[in-house]
């Protein structure tokens, strides 16, 4: 909260976690650095078709991408997203 160079660290790390499937609440951020969340994944049934689209982009083949093994990004299914000024609030 009070040194904004380690808070961009630990929002960009809630970024991270979020686009693997995981929460982006800035507490859990810090905390899956110092212990096991016991965290799971889920998956959805179609992928996701922009970032099927960005992959296609950047070169990667349709088949490859749509391959839940090499591109696990396309089909996990976004948590809901942390309201992080309400989080921080908890912490001031």
């Amino acid at each position: 909260m009070h040194n904004p160079d380690l808070l961009d660290e630990i929002t960009e790390r809630a970024c991270i976690r979020w686009a693997e499937g995981y929460t982006d609440s800035l507490y859990s951020a810090v905390l899956c650095n110092i212990q096991n969340l016991n965290e799971t994944r889920e998956y959805a049934d179609v992928p996701d078709e922009k970032q099927v689209a960005y992959l296609l982009k950047m070169g990667f083949s349709e088949g490859a991408i749509k391959d839940r093994n090499k591109f696990p990004s396309v089909w996990v299914k976004r948590k809901e997203r942390t309201d992080w000024d309400t989080e921080l609030e908890k912490y001031r």
